[in-house]
């Protein structure tokens, strides 16, 4: 049980920081409409990694063993 409970919260957790960089790049992306593609493109695929990096551990987190 104990360990369940751990796992839920590292899921827990790993999901905000992942919504809260998500949303801080949103942010960033909105307030500077001058800026090159490639400047864009570079902060977009920068802001956009931590909710994948989130997922892949949650799901490895998950993984019932064989």
């Amino acid at each position: 049980m104990e360990q369940k409970q751990t796992k839920i919260w590292i899921s827990v957790l790993l999901l905000i920081w992942a919504f809260i960089v998500a949303a801080a790049g949103h942010y960033v992306m909105s307030y500077t409409p001058d800026l090159s593609f490639n400047m864009r493109w570079l902060l977009g695929s920068i802001f956009s990694t931590p909710p994948v990096i989130a997922l892949v551990v949650i799901s490895a987190l998950w993984k019932k063993k064989a």
